[in-house]
């Protein structure tokens, strides 16, 4: 194993790209299993509203939030052509990683973790999109039930999976942590 400057720069890629990770996927578990889940004992026009209210939140640019979403997209790309680069899938027998399957373990992540994007940007996005364009005030019973109707099942099945997901790489970059240290 690398006891060389790389060596150093890996583990300290990996830890961050964790650490994003996992934040991300616990903001994820909590929509999950609390937000979603509270908001959905509300009569139609409150739970639409409280998305709106959660939702605008997020869609306002919370510097948080963004910025730990983004890091983490990024970090777990770098770190996964790190892991390539520095393995023995390049022929490099000296490389951070000892074993092949952990730098395509990191790929793998990587690109879980890109699916997650692409779900959210695909299901997720737009379905807040519509709630947020919504003038709930303005909207007859029938409009809301309809509204919440689309929105709410779809939403929570992209959610679940993304999730799900998450989670998966968040554990497996954790994993890798404890091995390589």
């Amino acid at each position: 194993m690398f006891t060389t400057s790389a060596a150093i720069a890996f583990k300290m890629i990996l830890l961050v790209t964790a650490f994003l990770c996992n934040i991300i996927f616990g903001e994820m578990l909590v929509f999950q299993t609390v937000v979603m889940p509270g908001i959905a004992k509300l009569d139609d026009g409150e739970f639409l509203r409280a998305f709106q209210a959660i939702d605008g939140v997020i869609q306002a640019n919370e510097p948080v939030f963004v910025s730990t979403w983004i890091g983490s997209v990024l970090f777990i790309v770098v770190a996964a052509i790190c892991g390539v680069v520095w393995s023995p899938l390049v022929g490099n027998a000296d490389g951070v990683l000892e074993e092949s399957w952990q730098a395509i373990g990191l790929l793998v992540a990587a690109l879980a973790w890109l699916v997650c994007q692409w779900s959210t940007l695909r299901f997720n996005i737009p379905r807040n999109n519509r709630v947020k364009a919504l003038n709930i005030a303005g909207m007859k019973s029938g409009e809301k039930v309809v509204e919440r109707t689309y929105f709410e099942a779809t939403w929570n099945k992209w959610h679940l999976f993304r999730t799900v997901l998450f989670g998966m790489v968040a554990l497996y970059l954790l994993v890798l942590l404890l091995i390589i240290n």
